[in-house]
């Protein structure tokens, strides 16, 4: 079965007057011709325009998107499927999130961290431009804050796998709910942690973040011996080993 993108949020009086339509079009249907001259005015799928391409790292990028469509909304720590023609051929992936629910221009943005292998990934970080149209998939996804929030948090990442992080911390600062989070992160090297900048000054900002990061070119990766080591010696000492898991 051919995978679609979501059915856009489309108003009322709109569908009505391409129900009217529809007596004129037969047998094709009004949506038929919009979607010849413009996907993005069709309302069977949801699409979206890349506005532009952000780097955030040496590999890594955000890609941020205008929906066609009034966007219907997401939670931090959901994913999206998104899916763009290459070659003729509409390919998908799923990708977090990366943008505030709400955000005040209707934008959305996804952050990719460059696969050379892949297909996707380097077709948005090499080839992809402003202006390049996409489809939508339906917003996905359980990782969340848990309701109600635990007195202490402890978060774990590595890599890409920051980018719901991301999204469920900025959460916290926005709600200034940062009480007692630990977020421990694994990273190459410190120039290659994605958002680095922004958890950096976050914990400077808020005295409630504790950061903790991992370089594994000179430490190592996370292993159970070495976080029981690190839980003795390094940052957090007390702090992380209270913290609950998420």
């Amino acid at each position: 079965m051919v995978e679609r993108a979501a059915a856009p949020k489309v108003p009322a009086l709109r569908r009505r007057l391409l129900k009217a339509a529809r007596a004129m079009t037969t047998p094709l249907l009004p949506d038929d011709y919009l979607g010849l001259l413009d996907p993005r005015w069709s309302t069977r799928e949801a699409t979206g325009t890349i506005v532009r391409i952000q780097p955030e790292t040496d590999g890594a990028s955000t890609v941020v998107i205008k929906p066609s469509h009034e966007w219907q909304g997401h939670e931090p720590g959901q994913y999206l499927r998104i899916g763009a023609e290459i070659d003729g051929v509409r390919h998908w992936r799923a990708y977090s999130i990366t943008s505030d629910p709400g955000h005040p221009e209707g934008l959305l943005s996804i952050t990719i961290k460059l696969v050379d292998e892949g297909l996707m990934s380097p077709w948005f970080l090499k080839q992809a431009k402003p202006g390049t149209l996409v489809f939508l998939g339906e917003v996905e996804g359980t990782f969340q804050l848990p309701d109600p929030l635990p007195a202490k948090i402890l978060s774990i990442s590595a890599g890409s796998g920051i980018t719901p992080v991301m999204a469920l911390q900025r959460q916290l600062d926005r709600t200034d709910l940062i009480a007692d989070v630990v977020h421990i992160h694994s990273a190459r090297s410190p120039e290659l942690f994605i958002f680095g900048d922004m958890f950096r000054e976050l914990q400077g900002r808020r005295p409630g973040y504790l950061l903790h990061e991992r370089i594994t070119s000179e430490q190592g990766r996370i292993t159970p011996t070495s976080s029981t080591r690190s839980s003795r010696t390094g940052v957090s000492a007390t702090r992380s080993s209270r913290a609950h898991a998420r």
